[in-house]
């Protein structure tokens, strides 16, 4: 049996689960299915899991899904990592600002780095 796909940052495009559709909006293609666990901060109705994607970890188990669907959420992960070293600072402290960004990158566990190791760990390999 194949495991659920999540939908993270859904929002108000809720896609069928275990309960009727609630949305229209995404193509029906999508809709072939068997299960979406729809996943956002805020409980809007049809939302499974109210969870804040970016505190880890997420409260789900290692490998609980086939696949998921990120849409309309890049854009709010947070980039702490460019805080590092702005042209501001790197202006400013030259060589110094440039190592410290590559060590944070070296060491990066917050920001994209961090979500994308996150939905690494509950998506099925393969």
């Amino acid at each position: 049996m194949s495991k659920p796909y999540v939908n993270l940052g859904c929002g108000r495009i809720i896609l069928p689960g275990p309960r009727p559709i609630h949305h229209g909006l995404i193509e029906a293609a999508l809709y072939d299915y068997p299960l979406w666990v729809n996943a956002d901060r805020n409980a809007e109705p049809g939302v499974d899991t109210v969870v804040d994607l970016f505190t880890y970890p997420w409260p789900w188990a290692d490998n609980s899904f086939d696949a998921a669907l990120l849409t309309h959420i890049a854009e709010h992960i947070p980039h702490q990592i460019n805080a590092v070293a702005t042209p501001a600072a790197i202006s400013a402290l030259g060589q110094q600002a440039a190592q410290a960004r590559a060590a944070a990158l070296a060491t990066a566990q917050d920001g994209w780095y961090a979500f994308m190791a996150e939905l690494w760990r509950v998506l099925t390999p393969g």
